[in-house]
């Protein structure tokens, strides 16, 4: 039997790996500096399968992930429980401050948000990033 699917905190050492899975999916690399402290990587066997970050607000009730990324060839189920893992360990953190949790991904990932707990709206939304001056 497998082991269980683990979650730590992302360190710097971890960067390498993840500009290599986004590269392999022909998706910019996020810049380190723009990761939070609730940024995790979910393990199984000491194997890094997926990441994602929270950022936090404040005075509201709701934090929004960001940036999530499996590994290449990651199998779809597998991706899940991953998934399933790293929003616990933000529930387990943070679940008595934040009732919801909000974010945008590419449009071949509506499933799989789904099988996450995700509402997710049918619209043709994009992602705005811009730098301030």
């Amino acid at each position: 039997m497998a082991e269980p699917i683990t979650v730590r905190d992302y360190t710097p050492d971890d960067y390498p790996m993840l500009e290599s899975w986004w590269k392999t999916r022909n998706a910019h690399p996020v810049p380190p500096d723009w990761f939070p402290p609730d940024a995790y990587i979910a393990e199984r066997d000491g194997e890094a399968l997926a990441f994602c970050v929270f950022y936090l607000t404040f005075g509201v009730g709701f934090a929004l992930v960001d940036w999530p990324v499996t590994a290449p060839g990651l199998k779809a189920g597998l991706s899940i429980l991953a998934g399933k893992a790293l929003n616990a360990e933000f529930d387990r953190r943070h679940g008595g401050s934040y009732t919801h949790v909000r974010g945008m991904c590419r449009s071949d990932m509506r499933n799989a948000a789904r099988r996450l707990g995700y509402t997710v709206a049918n619209s043709s939304s994009f992602e705005m990033v811009r730098r301030v001056s």
